[in-house]
């Protein structure tokens, strides 16, 4: 071998590499590796790539990639499968998911068996899942069960059927749907014993319950998912369902959402995992943002932006860049709330993902109006109003009817606002404590209508309950409820004074300087209004 290298070396064939070891070469061009393949007995190179990937198994068994290819090229599926699923496993660790991806595709090209080409394609799912590409992920899941098609129920099925709802779910199906189909599910999880699949499968119910406002419910589902993570030795899995938990509680109870939050970030740190990492990170953002620690809370969503960018998680990246628009527009910065709203938008309809691009339009629609566009403001409230009564998200159609109404207000418009108030009036005086984004402006509009028809004593109640629950929840709200319906009131100028004079310290301390001015402004007019009366 070593005469046969010298002579290689002497007529610049190969040439030896930069290994320090000095037993590794290299062909000096490319062509002449195929010149000397193509000399080769197909048949005498087969039984080389053989011979070679069991010399790597006994020398580098970690090097699954290169065993899995020349397995491959020596046409022995069986171990060619099992190392394209471990290197795509490792190639996904580290979110190389092009590598990853023609690894799984490699594994599910080589069996003949269902089982394990349903794993390798659901592996794949997981990738486009992860890149946003949730039709393709759809669509892998129905390859994968269309092959156990007739297989009694087991772990692999149930896993799969879970995924499609999911991807489903992010398309746009409707929440109340998804909870039926995971409640059918759960009950076959829970006849297996199958606690991950329990815990998962809770945890989406969970979600879709708080999309529907039910959070009691939504909470009570979420402790038994951490139940179900607990029995599993899965700290991935239990990262998870803190998560949901920790969501579930937000607007209850600050205090042990945080915990919950933390918690799970150490442990998806622990697990290596950045879109868990991301999820953390933008939950605590928005609770340091509540809690007026407004650096913070934007360093917070940076540091979800990057840790979802390294995973390319499409979805996680663009819900961090629509809580950085939340953010900017909350202190004033109209223009970087546009480009990260735009940035946001442009990632959720890549993905497809209906329930996060309708989050987007809404708060675009808030951006317009803060802008004083109505006509914009009102065209994307509109267009809000239709997405979210198609899949199903009543909170965010209750606050974009009132957006829309108040749009119109602005204008004159006052026939559409009272169309919308009788609907309004409906869905949220039967619930007077649910907190929900848009709550605000139901209770804006509410107070408008309210002072504007003359009734100044049931404007300034409704006033006060609603800075009382915004305080509960947001004190943002709260400074917001007095600056925009304070112009509306006909007398009670006294008690508008002493409700800014309340309001503004805390505004200013928590660094909503855009607002804070807007209520020194609206103070200075009221206060020159009483003198002159």
């Amino acid at each position: 071998m070593l005469d046969a290298i010298d002579e290689a070396i002497a007529h610049a064939v190969i040439e030896a590499s930069t290994d320090a070891s000095g037993s590794c070469f290299t062909f000096t061009h490319g062509l002449l590796v195929d010149a000397v393949r193509r000399s080769i007995n197909p048949r005498r190179l087969i039984r080389i790539h053989e011979r070679i990937a069991q010399a790597m198994e006994l020398r580098t068994p970690d090097n699954a990639a290169a065993i899995a290819m020349h397995y491959d090229q020596a046409g022995i599926p069986e171990k060619a499968y099992r190392h394209a699923m471990a290197a795509g496993n490792a190639a996904l660790a580290i979110y190389a998911h092009a590598d990853a991806r023609r690894f799984f595709e490699l594994a599910e090209r080589e069996t003949v068996d269902p089982v394990e080409r349903a794993s390798a394609l659901h592996r794949l799912a997981e990738i486009a899942e992860t890149e946003g590409r949730h039709a393709l992920g759809e669509e892998l899941c129905d390859r994968a069960l269309a092959g156990l098609e007739g297989r009694p129920d087991d772990h692999a099925l149930l896993g799969l059927r879970r995924m499609r709802h999911r991807t489903r779910a992010l398309q746009g199906q409707p929440a109340q749907t998804t909870i039926i189909m995971c409640s059918e599910l759960l009950v076959t999880a829970r006849a297996l014993g199958d606690h991950v699949e329990e815990s998962q499968l809770l945890n989406m119910i969970s979600q879709c319950l708080g999309r529907l406002g039910e959070w009691r419910e939504a909470e009570d589902v979420a402790c038994e998912a951490v139940a179900a993570a607990e029995k599993t030795d899965d700290p991935r899995l239990l990262a998870e369902s803190l998560t949901r938990l920790g969501t579930s509680v937000m607007d209850r109870n600050t205090t042990d959402a945080a915990d919950f939050h933390k918690r799970a970030l150490s442990l998806f740190r622990t697990a290596g995992d950045r879109c868990g990492e991301a999820r953390c990170h933008i939950n605590i953002g928005r609770l340091q943002q509540r809690s007026g620690q407004s650096k913070a809370a934007e360093a917070a969503f940076e540091q979800a932006r990057e840790a979802a960018m390294i995973a390319h998680a499409v979805d996680l990246a663009g819900l961090a860049s629509l809580n950085l628009g939340v953010s900017y527009l909350r202190h004033g910065k109209l223009e970087l709330a546009s480009e990260r709203y735009d940035e946001a938008y442009l990632r959720f309809t890549e993905s497809a993902n209906e329930s996060h691009r309708l989050a987007t339009l809404y708060n675009m629609a808030h951006l317009a109006r803060e802008s004083e566009d109505w006509a914009t403001a009102s065209a994307l409230y509109e267009q809000v109003v239709a997405a979210a009564a198609r899949i199903g998200q009543p909170d965010v159609e209750l606050g974009a009817r009132a957006g829309q109404a108040l749009s119109s207000l602005a204008v004159g418009a006052r026939s559409v606002a009272e169309d919308a108030m009788r609907w309004i009036r409906a869905n949220v005086e039967t619930r007077p404590d649910w907190w929900f984004q848009g709550r605000d402006l139901v209770d804006a509009l509410r107070i408008r209508m309210a002072a504007e028809r003359g009734d100044d004593s049931h404007a300034l109640r409704l006033l006060h309950d609603g800075i009382e629950i915004a305080l509960r929840h947001d004190p943002y709200v709260a400074a917001y409820l007095i600056a925009e319906c304070a112009p509306s009131f006909r007398r009670s100028q006294d008690a508008l004074l002493a409700l800014i004079d309340e309001i503004t310290p805390e505004t200013t301390a928590l660094g909503f300087a855009a607002m804070a001015e807007r209520l020194t402004v609206l103070r200075a007019a009221l206060a020159s209004a009483t003198r002159a009366a």
